[in-house]
Formats: C-alpha cells, sequence, structure tokens
C-alpha cells in the first residue's frame, strides 16, 4: 500500500506542475507515449516491459513503467536447484525534466533529467538436490523452499529522445542512471537433515550502489 501512496503522490506532483507551467507554455500540445523496451527480454530476469508517459509540458514528464517478470536466465541460480515457479513485476514510476535544443541541427532530439523509482517484486519456489557423505548417509536430504525478494531502487538518470522523420510520431529513447539498491530477501521453506525435517524461515536485507540503462522504442499516440 505504502508503494501505492508514494506513485501517487509522484502523479499529484507532476499535475500540480503541469498546471503552473500551463500559462507560460500555451503553444505546447501535452503528449502520451507508448514505449516498448524489448532488450528486457535478455535481461537476467527476462520480463516483458512497457511504459507510458505523459509529456504535461514542454519540460516536465511522468512515466510509469510496468513489466511482468517471466523466467530468469539459466546461470541466476544453482544447478542443483531445480526451479519449480517462478514470477514477479516490476513498476517504475519516473519524473522527467526536459531541456528541449534551441539549435535548428538537434531539433529532432530532447535531452532530459529524470528521477525513477524501482519497485520489483520476485517469487521463486524450487527444490534442492539432497548430499550425501562418504559412509553412504543421506547427510542433507530434498529442500523445498519459497524465496521472496523485494527491490527497491532509487536513480537519478540522464536521457536522450532521437525523433524519426517530420512529425515526430516516432522516437528512440536512450538513458544511464546511478543509484541505490535496497533488496530484502525472505526464505520459507522445509530441509531434512539426518532423517529429521527442519523448519527454515529467514531474512536478510542489501544496500548496494546500482547503474541502470534503457533502450526503448516510442509511439507518440497525440
Amino acid at each position: 500500500m505504502k508503494y501505492c501512496i508514494l506513485i501517487l503522490h509522484i502523479l499529484l506532483v507532476g499535475i500540480t506542475s503541469s498546471n503552473a507551467q500551463s500559462n507560460k507554455e500555451k503553444a505546447f500540445k501535452s503528449q502520451f507515449v507508448f514505449k516498448l523496451d524489448p532488450s528486457k527480454l535478455l535481461a537476467p530476469d527476462r520480463n516483458a516491459s512497457m511504459s507510458f508517459e505523459y509529456r504535461m509540458s514542454k519540460k516536465i514528464g511522468l512515466q510509469l513503467e510496468t513489466a511482468y517478470i517471466f523466467k530468469p536466465m539459466w546461470f541466476m541460480y544453482d544447478k542443483n536447484e531445480k526451479t519449480l515457479k517462478y514470477g514477479g513485476y516490476k513498476l517504475v514510476p519516473e519524473i522527467k525534466y526536459y531541456k528541449p535544443s534551441t539549435k535548428p541541427r538537434h531539433a529532432n532530439r530532447d535531452r532530459y533529467y529524470s528521477f525513477q523509482v524501482k519497485i520489483k517484486n520476485l517469487d521463486r519456489e524450487f527444490k534442492g538436490v539432497g548430499n550425501i557423505d562418504s559412509a553412504g548417509v543421506l547427510v542433507i536430504g530434498p529442500k523445498l523452499f519459497t524465496r521472496n525478494k523485494l527491490i527497491i531502487a532509487p536513480h537519478f538518470l540522464y536521457g536522450v529522445h532521437y525523433y524519426f522523420g517530420a512529425n515526430k510520431k516516432t522516437s528512440m529513447e536512450i538513458n544511464i542512471g546511478i543509484g541505490l539498491h535496497r533488496r530484502v530477501v525472505t526464505n520459507s521453506g522445509t530441509a531434512i537433515y539426518r532423517f529429521e525435517t527442519y523448519r527454515i524461515d529467514d531474512s536478510r536485507s542489501i544496500i548496494l550502489p546500482s547503474l541502470t540503462s534503457n533502450i526503448r522504442f516510442c509511439y507518440h499516440l497525440f
């Protein structure tokens, strides 16, 4: 719930800024932009990502990226673990400040600075194999785990829009950013140790520096 409140707060701030600037930018027509990022299909946690941006003024834009995470790359987990179920979602609200070019030769591009908060939630159910010692005794038996991973990552970004054609209906967006990455991992499940079953529940968190980048293909609806 608190993440939904955060997203609504960002949208409300953007709408308020748009109303304040509307008198100064009468000539600008607001835009709705639909974006796809096919490169995310090759990311370690493969996902289908799409974004919607509301360019409410010449300098302010609001964007929301959504993604369904459906399958990890083969190298992400131990080969002795068999993934039974895997899935998750990603939400990325973002506010942008554009700096349109004043030079005619750069009329087909817009630079911007932005701030985003990436919220990613992953659930994975997996099974581990057992281990047998040198005497042939089953030391650690098959284990069944459910692992939840919650990631919250704020980033500051710099990006460029490249427009195609005179009507600027299509474009390509490239950006790169730096920020922090907070990951909370919660494990729950059972494991067998010397023929006895144990319940395992633990949670840990870590904060690391983070880099992010995107390449999106955009279509300006109206």
